[in-house]
């Protein structure tokens, strides 16, 4: 099986055996309050993601996102690229792009928050560190590893990950709107099926981007 649609084909396997394993946990604990049954999750999350009040959440976290994401990672991969080629540039660049892509950036969260408040440019600006230099680091590694084309696809899936995790917790944290305000929201009011929903909806459109690169990424590198 070619590189490409073996990785499609591991993510549909995956997300039907956490399928599997939800029913059967589910079933198992029998209380819809501790978790409720997938089939009643996604009802919910069809339902909330037709409401004016949740696409209005949903715009403001894709708005932060994108601000946030596209910066860091063209920036990421392009002085990646150019560490690659050069050696000065490399000299100038690695030691940055190996010690704060290994930090855990999202510690600065209460000083953006400080900084900026609860607003965009504070979600946007944490995305943008947190997932910069990992993208940085990783585009410069694979690059001389592997192809420049692997490289930038390396750099694209490593920032959507990183940069929606770091968007969601700061959310969960500090956040007034976004989707990551509706999932902690429901979860202080014991409300599991909407919590579930809300998280659905931001973790299975992430695993299909995300798995889509790394098909595209693999096929490359083969």
């Amino acid at each position: 099986m070619p590189p490409f649609f073996r990785i499609l084909f591991y993510t549909l396997v995956g997300l039907a055996l956490i399928a599997l394993g939800w029913e059967v946990a589910a079933r198992l604990i029998d209380s819809r309050t501790m978790l409720p049954a997938m089939l009643v999750v996604v009802n919910k999350a069809i339902t909330l993601a037709q409401s004016a009040d949740y696409i209005r959440h949903a715009t403001d976290s894709g708005m932060a996102l994108l601000y946030g994401l596209l910066p860091a990672v063209i920036g990421g991969i392009l002085l990646g690229m150019m560490a690659d080629a050069s050696a000065g540039m490399r000299l100038l660049v690695g030691p940055l792009a190996i010690t704060l892509g290994a930090a855990p950036l999202v510690a600065l969260l209460p000083m953006f928050v400080a900084w900026w408040g609860l607003t965009i440019a504070m979600k946007a600006g944490l995305v943008g560190v947190v997932a910069g230099f990992p993208v940085m680091n990783a585009v410069m590694v694979a690059a001389g590893e592997k192809s420049r084309t692997f490289a930038i696809l390396h750099g694209l899936r490593l920032g959507v990950m990183l940069g929606v995790s770091a968007l969601i917790v700061a959310e969960f944290v500090a956040g007034s709107r976004g989707v990551g305000f509706v999932i902690m929201s429901s979860a202080s009011m014991f409300d599991t099926t909407t919590t579930l929903a809300g998280t659905v909806l931001v973790t299975v459109p992430t695993i299909a981007v995300a798995a889509l690169l790394q098909a595209i990424e693999a096929q490359v590198g083969d």
